[in-house]
C-alpha cells in the first residue's frame, strides 16, 4: 500500500511532493539499468558510459555530477528509511488503538512509512537507491519476532506485541542488515553453488560448507519424487533446511511394509521446533485442519509399528512369526545338538583308544575304583560324595570285564551328579565328583602307542569343559533338568528355561549376557547359521515388544518411544553380534526418527496464546475486546444520535453496529478457518520444514 492510503496534503507534506506527484517505486528505467546486456554482462545507468563512443560519452564534470547528486539521494534514502520505519509502527498502534482495526492500522503503517522516506528522482538516484534498498530490504527482522512472539506467548494480546517488536526493530533500521543475516544464516547454507542452480539435478545435490561432510553428496533417489522436488526447489532458492533435510531423508528411507506409504515428518519433527510441536497438537482436533494433522500423527505411530516389523521380516524372513519363546527353544536345541556333536566325538576318541589296545579298554575297573576314590579321599571330600557315584565306582572293583561301555556309563552318572549339585549349589558335592572325574579323565597310560590317542581324546573333554565354564549360555544348557537320554541330550524335550533363555544370555542386562559372553557363544555355534538367526530374531522381538508392538505389526496404544529406546539402549554395546549388518543399522535409524516423532522438544508445551501467534502469520485475524477509550467514544455516539435522531437514531446506531460486528466476526472467523487449513497443510506437506520460508510478507 503506497502514499494513497493517507490524505494526499498529509503525504505531500511528509514527501515534500505535490499530491499529484507520480509513485518513486523502482521504474522501468532502474530495471533496464540492472538488465543483463545482449552480451551477458550485468550493467547500470553509472557503468552505460563506459561502452558508447569517444563522441557520444558526456563530459567528465557532467557525469561526476550526476554521479555524486545520485548517490546523495540514495544516503538520503536511506537516512530516512529508519524515522520512517519508527514512525509507520507508532502509526500503527495509534491507531489500532483507536480502531481495532489491524488492516486500518496496516495501511496508516505503510502510508506513513511511504511518505516520510525520501525518493530519489534522478536515473542515478533511483538505481542507487535500489542497490542500497536491496541490502536494506534483508533487515533482520528476527530480533523483533522473537520477542513480539514472546510478548504474545504472555499476554495474548496483538497490540503489545506489534508494539514490542516495532520498538526491538529500531535498532536494526539503524545499525544495518549485515549483523542479524549473519545469525540468520547460520547453518541454512545453500545446497548449490550460484553456478550449479540452474542446472542440478537431485543427485547431483551437496552438502554446503559447515553441514556434514564437506562435498558429501545426497542421494535423493530413496525418497518420494514429492520430496525431491520439494528439496529441488528450496535448493534453486539457496533456502533449504540440512537438519529438516536429514531429517526427512532419514524417516522416508526406513524399511516399511509392502504397499505402505514412506513415513514424512511433521515440519515441527523435522525442525525439532518446540512452539510448532504444541501448535500441531494443539490444532489436530481443529476442524478446521480437515484431519490433516490428526491422520499424520496417528499415521506416525503406524509406520513406526511396521518399520520394526518389516526389519525383522528382511533380516530373518524364513522364521519371522515366532515369538521370543520359541526363539529361545530353537537356541536352546541347537546348543544341545553341538553338545551332542561333542559328545559323540569325546566316545569316538575312547573308543578307538581301546580298539588300538586290542579290544581292552587300557585300565581295569579295580584300578579305576581305588584311583577315584583315593582322589576323593585325598580332596577330604569322601563324606559329600553322591552315593550314585560311589555305588558305581565300588562296584567297578570287582568288574573283571571293564570295557569302554563302563567307562561312557561312569561318565555319565557323574555328569549327571554334578548338574545336580550345581543346582543345588552343593559346593562340597561338587568338588568331591570333580576330584573323581578328574581322575577317571587323566588315569595314566605308559604305553606309547596309546597315548596320542588317549591325549586326543582327553584334549576333547578338556575343551568342552573349558566352554561349558567359559560360557554361561553353555553351561546353562548342559545343565537344564531335562533328562537325558543314553548319555545325549533329548532334541525333542522342551526345555524349562526356553522363555527366558535369550533375555538371560543374550539380550539382557545381566552378567551372564554381556558383550564378551555374547561373542563366546556365537563362536561356538559359527557352524550353525540358523543359532545367529534366532538370537537376532529373538532381540528384534525384544526390541519390538517394548516398543508396544503386537505380534500382528499394531501398535494399540501407540509406538512407545521410550521403552524402545531404554531396549535398545540395554543391547547398544553388543548390538553388532547380536543383529546382523543391516539390521543393527536399521534399528538404529528407527529409534532416531521415534526420536523426531515422539520426543517433545526441550520448552514444547500446549500453549494458546503462542498457537494464535503462528496462525496471525498465516492470515488469521482476531478481536479485542474494546478499551475504556472505545466504549466512552461509543457511548457518546449513542448519546449524539439521540440527541439527533431521538430513540429511532439511537436504534438504528445499534442495528448499524451490530451488523457492522456481525460482519466483522465472521471474517475474523473465516480468516481463523482459513489459516488453521494454511497451517495443517504446511505442517504435513511433502518435505515439510525443507524450505526456509522467508520472513512474513516478504516473498522468496
Amino acid at each position: 500500500m503506497g502514499a494513497s492510503s493517507l490524505d494526499p496534503d498529509i503525504a505531500a507534506a511528509f514527501s515534500g511532493s505535490t499530491p499529484d506527484a507520480p509513485a518513486s517505486s523502482v521504474d522501468d528505467d532502474i530495471r533496464a539499468a540492472f538488465a543483463d546486456t545482449p552480451e551477458g554482462s550485468r550493467t547500470s545507468g553509472f557503468s552505460d558510459n563506459m561502452h558508447t563512443s569517444a563522441h557520444e560519452r558526456p563530459n567528465f564534470t557532467e557525469d561526476l555530477s550526476r554521479g555524486l547528486f545520485g548517490g546523495g539521494e540514495a544516503i538520503a534514502q536511506a537516512a530516512t528509511g529508519g524515522p520512517a520505519a519508527l514512525g509507520g509502527g507508532l502509526g500503527f498502534l495509534g491507531t489500532l488503538g483507536a480502531t481495532r482495526d489491524p488492516e486500518a492500522a496496516r495501511a496508516v503503517k505503510e502510508g506513513i512509512q511511504e511518505a516520510m522516506t525520501y525518493k530519489p528522482r534522478s536515473p542515478e538516484g533511483r538505481a542507487a537507491g535500489e542497490l542500497v534498498g536491496q541490502a536494506s530490504g534483508y533487515l533482520g527482522e528476527k530480533p523483533g519476532k522473537v520477542i513480539g512472539n514472546w510478548v504474545m506467548d504472555k499476554t495474548g494480546r496483538p497490540v503489545l506485541a506489534t508494539g514490542a517488536e516495532t520498538l526491538a526493530n529500531i535498532p536494526q533500521f539503524l545499525i544495518g542488515s549485515e549483523i542479524f543475516r549473519r545469525g540468520e544464516a547460520k547453518g541454512e547454507t545453500p545446497l548449490l553453488t550460484a553456478d550449479e542452480k540452474a542446472g542440478a539435478t537431485p543427485a547431483q545435490l551437496s552438502y554446503g560448507p559447515g553441514v556434514g561432510a564437506a562435498g558429501a553428496a545426497i542421494d535423493l533417489s530413496r525418497v518420494t519424487p514429492e520430496t525431491r522436488a520439494a528439496v529441488m526447489e528450496a535448493s534453486k532458492r539457496g533456502a533449504v533446511n540440512h537438519t529438516a533435510l536429514e531429517r526427512q531423508m532419514e524417516a522416508e528411507t526406513l524399511p516399511m511394509p509392502e504397499g505402505e506409504t514412506p513415513l514424512r515428518l511433521r515440519r515441527s519433527s523435522a525442525l525439532g521446533e518446540a512452539q510448532g510441536f504444541g501448535d500441531e497438537y494443539n490444532l489436530q482436533d481443529s476442524p478446521e485442519t480437515e484431519g490433516l494433522i490428526k491422520r499424520a500423527i496417528v499415521g506416525e505411530d503406524r509406520k513406526l509399528a511396521g518399520s520394526i516389523t518389516e526389519i525383522k521380516r528382511r533380516a530373518v524372513p524364513d522364521i519371522v512369526q515366532m515369538s521370543t519363546d520359541e526363539h529361545g527353544q530353537s537356541a536352546v536345541t541347537r546348543i544341545k545338538a553341538v553338545d551332542n556333536a561333542r559328545l559323540d566325538d569325546i566316545s569316538s576318541k575312547y573308543k578307538s583308544l581301546q580298539d588300538a589296545n586290542g579290544g581292552q579298554f587300557p585300565i581295569d575297573g579295580q584300578t579305576l575304583s581305588t584311583g577315584a576314590l583315593a582322589a576323593v579321599d585325598k580332596a577330604n571330600r569322601t563324606e559329600f560324595l553322591p552315593s550314585p557315584v560311589r555305588s558305581w565306582l565300588q562296584r567297578q572293583g570287582s568288574n573283571e570285564h571293564f570295557d569302554f561301555n563302563d567307562y561312557e556309563t561312569g561318565r555319565t552318572i557323574l555328569a549327571t551328579a554334578a548338574r545336580a549339585a550345581d543346582r543345588s549349589g552343593d559346593g562340597n558335592a561338587a568338588q568331591a565328583i570333580h576330584a573323581a572325574r578328574d581322575y577317571m579323565e587323566n588315569f595314566p597310560i605308559n604305553d606309547p602307542k596309546l597315548k596320542p590317542l588317549a591325549d586326543a581324546a582327553r584334549t576333547a573333554v578338556r575343551e568342552r569343559y573349558a566352554d561349558i565354564r567359559a560360557i554361561p549360555a553353555y553351561k546353562a544348557v548342559v545343565d537344564d533338568n531335562v533328562p537325558m537320554v543314553a548319555g545325549r541330550h533329548d532334541l525333542e524335550a522342551r526345555s524349562p528355561m526356553a522363555e527366558s533363555f535369550l533375555p538371560t544370555y543374550f539380550t539382557g542386562g545381566g552378567k551372564t549376557a554381556s558383550r564378551a559372553y555374547v561373542e563366546r557363544a556365537q563362536n561356538l555355534m559359527q557352524g550353525d547359521p540358523e543359532f545367529r538367526q534366532h538370537i537376532e530374531g529373538g532381540t528384534l522381538n525384544q526390541l519390538r515388544d517394548a516398543a508396544g508392538v503386537n505380534d500382528a505389526g499394531e501398535a494399540p496404544r501407540g509406538f512407545r518411544n521410550v521403552g524402545y529406546e531404554n531396549a535398545l539402549n540395554k543391547v547398544r554395546s553388543k548390538s553388532d553380534v547380536l543383529l546382523s549388518k543391516d539390521a543393527d543399522a536399521a534399528t538404529q535409524q528407527l529409534q532416531r526418527v521415534a526420536g523426531y516423532v515422539k520426543n517433545q522438544p526441550v520448552g514444547a508445551t500446549p500453549n494458546r496464546a503462542g498457537t494464535a501467534l503462528a496462525l496471525i502469520r498465516h492470515g488469521a485475524m482476531y478481536g479485542q475486546e474494546p478499551g475504556l477509550a472505545s466504549e466512552v467514544a461509543s457511548h457518546i455516539g449513542t448519546l449524539a444520535a439521540g440527541k439527533v435522531a431521538g430513540p429511532g437514531g439511537v436504534l438504528a446506531k445499534q442495528y448499524i453496529e451490530g451488523r457492522f460486528m456481525k460482519a466483522k466476526g465472521e471474517k475474523i472467523a473465516a480468516s481463523q478457518a482459513a489459516a488453521k487449513l494454511r497451517y495443517a497443510q504446511e505442517a504435513t506437506k511433502p518435505g515439510a520444514g525443507i524450505s526456509i520460508e522467508p520472513p512474513v510478507g516478504e516473498t522468496p
